[in-house]
């Protein structure tokens, strides 16, 4: 089975380019030799490439409807693309708001997709978007540190960590309930444990001491929001840890600070990895007829 990149979305003018830019290899070494057209050649080329996304930073955010150098930099306000504008009439009421949400017709379930691709996307997107929920709540601003960095299972910032890792072999505090590795509890009757104090729980006031006592130590305010999210943080806190063991037993002269750290950076590739080939690109290749039997063997990826 083969597969291939689609280009039917790219636009003609992008094909075009693809393909004058990637045929002609004479018409292009001439250019090379020629130092005034090599030069506005190759800056309408690098120009193009680099345009084909908006630069950045966005020009305008939510800090105010004007560009200035603080809604340049401050990067807890929220970027926009689109400038503010004054609305042409009265925003639509209640009802017809709600008509938009409504759903009519038959359920068509999808035969590539479950609830755990939803549990994904919130697990990874409150990694890179997080609302600030800070009192007074300003919708504007965010607590993000705009990485792909694990902040999900690490916290956003070195004391969060710090409180999560055991200081030995690299690993992160954990538990085994029924031979299965956890994250450790949170509180203990009803009382955020002296060990993690420092770890915060969204609403955690408005749970029972039950409640409380059910929560597991991680790095997010929101990990202990729903089933979902707290799956995949178990998830790659076993992963760490395992990678974690697997570096101690390979590099023994290592230091409890350099294995975490390797064990971290290793888990940042992989969840890229995830992202960048399974959620984001993945998609099943058109079968093709099989060969008939005795002719020429085929390369078959996996």
């Amino acid at each position: 089975m083969e597969s291939g990149r689609s280009a039917a979305k790219d636009g003609f003018a992008n094909r075009v380019e693809f393909y004058a830019t990637t045929h002609f290899a004479p018409v292009w070494r001439l250019i090379q030799r020629i130092s005034p057209l090599r030069r506005q050649v190759n800056r309408l080329l690098i120009n193009r490439a680099i345009l084909k996304m908006p630069t950045r930073p966005n020009p305008l955010s939510t800090m105010a409807p004007y560009t200035s150098w603080s809604s340049l930099t401050d990067r807890t306000f929220d970027g926009r693309h689109l400038p503010p504008m004054r609305p042409a009439r009265e925003p639509p009421g209640l009802e017809q708001t709600a008509d938009l949400f409504m759903r009519r017709g038959e359920t068509i379930l999808c035969p590539k997709s479950t609830v755990l691709f939803a549990y994904f996307a919130q697990w990874f997107t409150d990694g890179v978007l997080r609302s600030d929920r800070s009192v007074p709540l300003d919708h504007r601003k965010n607590t993000s540190n705009h990485d792909i960095d694990l902040s999900q299972l690490y916290g956003l910032n070195a004391e969060v960590t710090r409180l999560l890792r055991t200081n030995k072999a690299g690993t992160l505090k954990s538990q085994f309930l029924n031979d299965e590795e956890f994250p450790p509890y949170l509180c203990e009757n009803g009382v955020i444990k002296p060990e993690f104090r420092g770890l915060s729980v969204v609403q955690f006031d408005k749970l029972t001491i039950a409640q409380k006592n059910g929560l597991f130590a991680m790095g997010s305010d929101r990990a202990n929001s729903q089933a979902g999210y707290a799956m995949l943080n178990v998830l790659f806190l076993r992963e760490h840890n395992r990678i974690a063991r697997l570096l101690a037993d390979e590099y023994p002269t290592w230091d409890d600070e350099r294995l975490f750290q390797t064990a971290r950076n290793i888990l940042i590739v992989e969840l890229t990895k995830i992202v960048a080939g399974e959620y984001l690109h993945r998609r099943r290749a058109p079968q093709r007829p099989q060969r008939p039997t005795g002719s020429r063997k085929e390369h078959v990826e996996p």
